[in-house]
């Protein structure tokens, strides 16, 4: 794998310079934030990331026929029939992924036809997402059936815990397939050697507190929440207000474009009582240019959106229109953890119109399957920026720590 440290403007513009450079199948490894004091920091350089990429013919080539590798019953190794590489399909999967064409065995043939057909152009975006997915689905599923066995000892264990704490099957599979992958003997790495070196890939992918890197910025920061109705929002935005990195009460302001959520606004109003954060209510976007002028003095602005559905008609848009005139420095999509991952997927694809740079994860509290946010911020390529668990606003919750392996 090559691996590319690539600058932007924000996470978003340096994935797209990367993508640009480098073509689409690239890995996330690491992104920071340039610090203020670097010489290369400017308006154009805020953020660094760290990319891998694969020559597609080797990387292809390299997991099929480990496969075929995988499945040879060696002396001592595990009891599994040998597989000749004419059953494992390689050329036709090689060849299929060099021209990004799907190819499948003949019984699969019609099936996989059927679907490309329902992929009509002038679909609704959330049903574009849906027969996206399921096309990726049906590529892992021939994929699987080649990698999947190879899969020994320590490793199946690790995979079922994996799936069973959350992780899309796919990721799953991916991240234990890959540490397989580095150790010449799969009988030499240890279950705790296995499980950390998961954990270790999963780091790009992991709840982080970056609140302070949030804050970081010349001038005013706004910061915008969106997501479905009931992930938490105005918690989330109440107990950031509340963070240590957070700057006096009396330069935060809290702008609350929820006129639908009752219970919300009195909760912010009783936040505001409580703490001294000014917090006001908008409807109408006309009345934006008026409330800012008022707030210039404001160091942040945190912005709680309606708690409507992204499939609300015209919401997203209506969204954008009153950004067009807040300008918000950052848009974070917040998700609730005990959501399903593949609802949370489609709302996160029709909140991506508003050009989000992280997410932050709620409830985590509340839910089993925490590994979900593992292939939540894999899949829409955005950074977990904070997480939260419980509802207290005015303690000092701990971070949220996520193992997967933990009893």
């Amino acid at each position: 794998m090559k691996y590319e440290q690539i600058t932007g403007r924000s996470l978003h513009d340096a994935m797209a310079r990367a993508k640009t450079l480098l073509g689409d199948d690239i890995i996330l490894m690491e992104s920071k934030a340039v610090s203020p004091d670097d010489p290369n920091y400017n308006e154009d350089c805020t953020i660094r990331i760290t990319v891998g990429v694969e020559i597609k013919e080797e990387a292809i080539q390299k997991k099929v026929m480990d496969a075929y590798k995988w499945h040879v019953n060696e002396a001592g190794g595990a009891q599994v029939p040998e597989v000749s590489p004419e059953k494992l399909a390689f050329q036709p999967i090689l060849q299929a992924n060099l021209r990004k064409e799907p190819t499948y065995p003949v019984e699969q043939q019609h099936q996989h036809h059927q679907q490309d057909q329902q992929l009509q152009p002038g679909l609704e975006p959330k049903h574009e997402i849906k027969q996206l997915r399921r096309k990726i689905d049906g590529l892992y599923n021939l994929l699987s059936t080649v990698i999947q066995p190879g899969l020994q000892g320590n490793y199946v264990s690790a995979y079922e815990t994996l799936i069973t704490r959350g992780v899309d099957k796919k990721d799953a599979l991916e991240f234990t397939a890959r540490v397989q992958g580095r150790f010449p003997d799969y009988k030499s790495a240890s279950e705790i050697d296995i499980r950390q070196a998961i954990q270790s890939d999963f780091y790009p992918f992991t709840p982080r507190d970056r609140v302070s890197e949030m804050l970081r910025g010349e001038g005013q920061r706004i910061l915008a929440f969106v997501g479905s109705p009931g992930v938490g929002k105005t918690t989330t935005i109440m107990k950031i207000a509340l963070h240590d990195a957070m700057v006096p009460p009396e330069s935060v302001g809290i702008l609350s474009l929820d006129v639908y959520g009752i219970g919300a606004g009195k909760a912010l109003e009783a936040f505001s009582r409580l703490t001294g954060v000014v917090v006001e209510t908008v409807s109408d976007r006309a009345a934006l240019p008026e409330l800012m002028q008022r707030w210039y003095k404001k160091q942040v602005i945190l912005v709680d959106t309606a708690g409507r559905s992204p499939n609300f008609p015209n919401y997203t848009r209506d969204l954008s229109r009153m950004f067009s005139i807040l300008q918000p420095s950052n848009t974070y999509i917040v998700f609730d953890m005990r959501s399903d991952l593949e609802d949370m997927f489609l709302s996160g694809g029709r909140f991506s119109e508003l050009r989000p740079s992280g997410i932050i994860a709620t409830k985590f509290d509340e839910t089993e399957r925490p590994g979900k946010v593992i292939s939540l911020s894999k899949g829409l390529e955005l950074p977990v920026v904070f997480a939260t668990a419980g509802q207290d606003v005015t303690g000092k919750s701990e971070p949220v720590k996520l193992n997967l392996f933990a009893e």
